[in-house]
């Protein structure tokens, strides 16, 4: 949890609120508000948090994948010499069913 939160923390000391205020009704004195939160850090900031982001959201996922997939076949070769069929086609049959 501590990893996670000094990860984001340019998200937090980088966000604040807007205000933006339309349709201002000067007979009524009404005003219409929108507050939306904005993400706003420096350049460099910026650049980090998305290098830091595109690797915990893609990289080490793509990684865990592509380890899963590699595997697999080997643990099906291992454990196919107690199988009635033989090792080569578990391995082919995996690779042709499940491999996206």
């Amino acid at each position: 949890m501590a990893l996670v939160m000094i990860m984001l923390w340019p998200l937090f000391a980088y966000s604040q609120v807007s205000t933006l205020y339309f349709n201002v009704n000067i007979t009524q004195r009404t005003v219409n508000v929108l507050r939306k939160c904005t993400f706003m850090p420096p350049s460099e900031i910026e650049l980090g948090f998305g290098i830091v982001s595109c690797i915990a959201s893609y990289a080490i996922p793509l990684g865990g994948m592509i380890y899963w997939y590699v595997s697999v076949p080997f643990f099906l070769r291992k454990h196919a010499s107690s199988s009635l069929a033989s090792s080569k086609y578990v391995s082919i049959l995996h690779t042709f069913c499940y491999e996206p």
